[in-house]
This record gives structure tokens, sequence and C-alpha cells, in this order.
């Protein structure tokens, strides 16, 4: 997957990684990148629980889920430029395949959508060293 690109003269320059956020899945006032690792740790747990057989995999994927649309929300449509849809629209994409997960079980496609929040968490850095990014994820408290 290719990483996203950010114009350091649109709104959708790099995003700051201290953005708090909260939401339904208990990732109070996680960064964004914090909560993408948080999100792949869940996913990890589920891929242990789909290759075992074992009972709570369906779980582990609803909490993700939970995750990703506590992502959804806390997109700042307004002051977050043309990314924004896009990333929502990705999101949105993960949500509808991690449900898919739940229903067949299929561990490829679950290797898949965490390639694709690793690539995701890889493009936000930890330091905002310029000052000049601006805000995807809104800063809900």
């Amino acid at each position: 997957m290719i990483e996203p690109q950010f114009d350091q003269k649109s709104t959708a320059a790099a995003p700051r990684s201290n953005t708090r956020v909260s939401g339904a899945s208990g990732l109070m006032e996680l960064s964004i990148p914090d909560q993408y690792d948080s999100l792949l740790r869940k996913l990890a747990r589920a891929e242990r629980a789909l290759e075992s057989k074992e009972d709570g995999q369906v779980g582990h994927i609803e909490e993700a889920s939970a995750m990703v649309f506590d992502l959804l929300y806390n997109l700042d449509f307004k002051h977050g430029g043309e990314l924004v849809p896009r990333l929502a629209g990705l999101y949105a994409y993960l949500a509808t395949e991690l449900a898919n997960v739940g229903r067949t079980g299929d561990l490829l496609k679950l290797r898949h959508l965490r390639d694709m929040i690793s690539t995701l968490r890889r493009s936000w850095t930890d330091d905002d060293d310029d000052g000049d990014s601006h805000v995807l994820h809104g800063g809900h408290a």
C-alpha cells in the first residue's frame, strides 16, 4: 500500500501525533498513533485466536471494529482537508472487512487489514518539528 504523502501547503498536511481523542472503544486520551498501536495489538490477538481456533476471536474483532469507528468518529471533516474523506473511506472499508472476517474467519483477510493499519501507523510521526501541521482527527475529549 502506498503511504499517504502530506502536502505542507494543504490543510491535509501531516497531523500532530499528540492529538487526543476518546470514544466507545475505551481508548480515551490516546494519541492517534497509540490508537493504531492498540488496534494492531487487538488484531494480533484476533489472529492468534483464529489460528488456534479458540473462542473469543469474534470479541477481539468486535473490539477492533469499535476502535476503527472511534477513529472515524474523530476525523475533523471541517479542518482536516482533502485527505479526511479518503481516510473516512478507508476506515469504513476496514470496518466492513473486519465484520466480514468476524463472520468468515478469513485469516488472510485479517492479515491484510493488519498490514494496511501498520502502513497507516507508519505514516504518523511522533515529532512535529515544523509546527505547521494540521489536524486530520479532531480533538474530541
